[in-house]
């Protein structure tokens, strides 16, 4: 990687710079000084660029759904940083405290600072406890994810990305099955008269011809 370049000549250049200091000879001084530090500059000056073209784009996203069980809920998600950028240092991911009857549990591992290399992509997942006093259907909520990243090789600035979610707290007995009539076109199955649906008139027509016993030709033609 590029960033690790530049900071592996840059290291080695100061370290040679103060060797030259403690240790100087009108040759090291004079000439040799000046050329290390001229190239310390110069990758310098490039790392500088890149960082300030890569910078970290993180998302952050609800990965799955979760039942309601026990008045408790888990509340999954990701975040994740675009390819060819710079890391993302998560240095908090903060979860409301002030909501009457909803309580998010901590989680110990994403009180660490985490690495969001780039393409990478962590997930997570905090339990949501809800209390009886808790009357309504669903929890909005907002999540502030701080992050650090690189503005240029001696400085580091911090950000905050707010995401907004919505989540049903809905049981798995909640949800009723409802039959699908067309499952049989679907399983390539026979079809039967319930999925004749809206011809009644036009079957009415038919069966009437037939019963008057009139010598014609019947053409059903369509779907």
């Amino acid at each position: 990687r590029r960033e690790d370049t530049f900071n592996s000549i840059i290291a080695s250049s100061q370290t040679l710079i103060r060797d030259i200091k403690e240790s100087p000879t009108a040759l090291s001084y004079d000439y040799i000084k000046n050329a290390v530090e001229a190239v310390e500059n110069y990758c310098i000056e490039l790392l500088n660029n890149l960082y300030s073209e890569h910078i970290p784009q993180l998302g952050f996203s609800q990965t799955r759904n979760s039942y309601l069980q026990s008045n408790c809920t888990e509340f999954w998600f990701s975040i994740s940083n675009g390819e060819n950028l710079q890391p993302a240092d998560i240095l908090t991911i903060d979860f409301p405290k002030d909501i009457k009857g909803i309580s998010f549990e901590s989680d110990k591992k994403l009180e660490k600072i985490q690495r969001i290399k780039s393409g990478d992509t962590v997930e997570g997942m905090r339990k949501i406890y809800i209390s009886n006093e808790y009357v309504s259907s669903y929890v909005e909520f907002e999540v502030v994810i701080t992050y650090s990243y690189h503005q240029s090789s001696d400085e580091q600035v911090e950000k905050e990305l707010r995401q907004q979610f919505h989540i049903d707290l809905q049981g798995e007995n909640d949800f009723l099955e409802i039959s699908n009539k067309y499952r049989s076109i679907a399983e390539g199955t026979a079809v039967t008269g319930e999925m004749f649906i809206g011809r009644d008139s036009e079957i009415n027509d038919v069966v009437a011809m037939l019963k008057n016993g009139q010598e014609m030709l019947i053409l059903v033609h369509g779907a």
